[in-house]
């Protein structure tokens, strides 16, 4: 599971933006698109949810979030992911107004992701201090986590000082 941290921050940025690279230059509605889509978002959320998962097991329960929300919450978004990838090349070309349908299990996602970066961010705040961390000591990092590139590049080494894991690559 933090295959993720053993890595250097350039190494696993590297990964990230070449897949938005090589996403931006496909055809739009393609399968390559479309696969492209799902690895990115399990990529970054398997990242989230390794990152969350490894540092509330080192906080001791001192965050006083959820795990199994967590847990659902994550898988979530890759299960919509995948379903709106499908969704959007499939069944929205041929019937744009089916998109109403959809519009509740988008809000669903979008909240999803809101959670699991939360309780990545408070974990991480929380082996930091050693303390249960409030909003506003966890809010630079989650908003820091929402400019993907930039959040990879700042958090990373973070998590892994925090993990005490030394990366390889």
């Amino acid at each position: 599971m933090n295959i993720f941290f053993k890595i250097s921050r350039i190494t696993f940025l590297s990964i990230v933006v070449l897949l938005w690279i090589v996403s931006f230059f496909t055809v739009q509605n393609s399968l390559a698109t479309v696969i492209l889509t799902i690895i990115f978002m399990a990529i970054f959320v398997g990242w989230l949810y390794s990152a969350g998962y490894l540092l509330f097991l080192k906080a001791n329960g001192k965050v006083k979030l959820s795990l199994t929300k967590f847990r659902v919450a994550a898988l979530y978004i890759v299960v919509y992911t995948a379903f709106f990838c499908w969704f959007a090349t499939s069944v929205f070309p041929d019937n744009p107004s089916t998109l109403k349908g959809i519009f509740p299990f988008h809000i669903l996602a979008m909240v999803a992701i809101v959670y699991v970066g939360r309780f990545t961010a408070m974990a991480l705040k929380t082996v930091e201090m050693k303390r249960q961390a409030g909003f506003s000591d966890y809010s630079e990092v989650l908003f820091s986590l929402w400019l993907i590139p930039v959040g990879i590049w700042r958090i990373q080494p973070r998590i892994q000082r925090a993990l005490n894991i030394e990366p390889i690559i």
